[in-house]
């Protein structure tokens, strides 16, 4: 069966910036009530819908019922990426006049211009990546894990080349990874392994994800 909704709305995240109540091919939006979750036996409430946008978009949108919510995704698509292009330009800061966007870090708008993903970008369509998708695949999935390129680095100079599956040895990497002295993990996240991959070293492997 084809799905009948706007493909955008078919994203639960952008499905919550619009009000469902006019739109027959989406379930109502709730009212406000308390629910009990009967297994956890514990309350919460069901937050309203947010108001209309009163922006003057173009047709297509405005009959999709934008809220203001809609407007707040785009201030910030549009204000994140000014700071984006102000930085590649070499203007000095403030970037931004908005305090939270000049306070605290955000990714940026496009995912593959932050730096990290330009760094997995060139491992993907380089070296031993470009001789089989299984290369490509291991190097891609070693990166993200720690989504750093100096971790990426660090294990190149330890292992003498690039990671690959030739020398992947997961003992010989957590020991190279073992002698940094600064974060192997990017601040945005990481994925370590569970502690059932006998990996213990707390520096490799912090103990809030065993």
């Amino acid at each position: 069966m084809i799905e009948s909704r706007p493909f955008i709305l078919r994203s639960p995240t952008f499905a919550a910036l619009w009000r469902t109540d006019d739109n027959p091919s989406l379930p109502p939006s709730p009212s406000v009530e308390t629910v009990r979750h009967t297994r956890r036996a514990k309350a919460y409430t069901v937050l309203p819908s947010l108001p209309l946008s009163t922006t003057a978009y173009p047709k297509p949108i405005i009959e999709l019922k934008p809220t203001t919510g809609f407007d707040s995704l785009w201030y910030w698509v549009k204000e994140r990426h000014a700071i984006y292009i102000a930085r590649r330009e070499g203007k000095l800061s403030p970037w931004t006049n908005d305090p939270i966007l000049s306070q605290y870090k955000f990714t940026n708008v496009f995912r593959e211009i932050d730096a990290e993903s330009q760094a997995c970008i060139r491992i993907a369509n380089s070296g031993p990546s470009l001789d089989s998708f299984e290369e490509q695949f291991l190097r891609c999935i070693l990166f993200k894990t720690f989504n750093l390129d100096s971790t990426w680095q660090l294990l190149t100079r330890g292992l003498g080349e690039e990671p690959r599956l030739n020398n992947f040895d997961l003992n010989r990497y957590c020991a190279i990874l073992s002698t940094s002295t600064t974060t192997i993990y990017s601040n945005a996240y990481y994925g370590a392994y569970p502690a059932r991959f006998g990996v213990e070293s707390d520096r490799v492997n912090p103990r809030e994800n065993r």
